[in-house]
């Protein structure tokens, strides 16, 4: 697996975010096995394909330990593992999944699976960007085309009343500044 992005989820703590690409031929072995059928994901490049990869959670007290490794589970695919932030109120790491329409909210403390969020569902595609709100409670997913999301810290329930429908153009990642009165 290669590292993508992390997090530091406390001072002896860190979440990383793992991809894996594959040519054609492995990509179509992984299809075979599978009882469902996918659109084409229009993030890759020719010929190369996202496989599901882990979020590794790696504990800076025992560097000599291996990192423990989240995989995918029934349900989610975790493919392209884009963005990670830790949510310190709440203690969790939460990331975004473009391939798979997903954002996955992670234990900061075990590296358990807490909850799948599948953003297509919603309306949002491709997730990508992911910030903490300044208000405190939400935090907001940004697609790769269109879309802000608002969803509340701790339920990840989405606020659909604040959903912002703009066309951004293929971005990858995004920050959100407060105004300072």
């Amino acid at each position: 697996f290669e590292a993508r992005h992390l997090t530091a989820c406390g001072p002896d703590r860190i979440a990383a975010i793992l991809i894996r690409q594959v040519g054609g031929e492995e990509y179509r072995q992984l299809l075979e096995a599978e009882e469902e059928i996918r659109e084409f994901d229009i993030l890759v490049s020719p010929d190369e394909y996202y496989l599901p990869a882990p979020v590794g959670f790696y504990d800076l007290r025992n560097a000599r330990r291996a990192p423990v490794l989240t995989g995918p589970e029934k349900g989610s695919r975790m493919l392209q593992g884009q963005s990670i932030l830790f949510d310190p109120m709440h203690n969790e790491a939460i990331a975004t999944f473009p391939s798979s329409h997903e954002v996955i909210v992670f234990s900061a403390k075990d590296g358990r699976i807490k909850r799948v969020i599948h953003t297509d569902k919603l309306g949002l595609r491709y997730p990508r960007g992911i910030a903490l709100h300044p208000d405190g409670i939400h935090y907001a997913v940004s697609g790769s085309w269109r879309g802000i999301h608002l969803f509340r810290r701790g339920s990840h329930e989405a606020n659909i009343a604040s959903t912002l429908h703009s066309v951004f153009f293929n971005h990858s990642h995004m920050t959100i500044a407060a105004r300072i009165l």
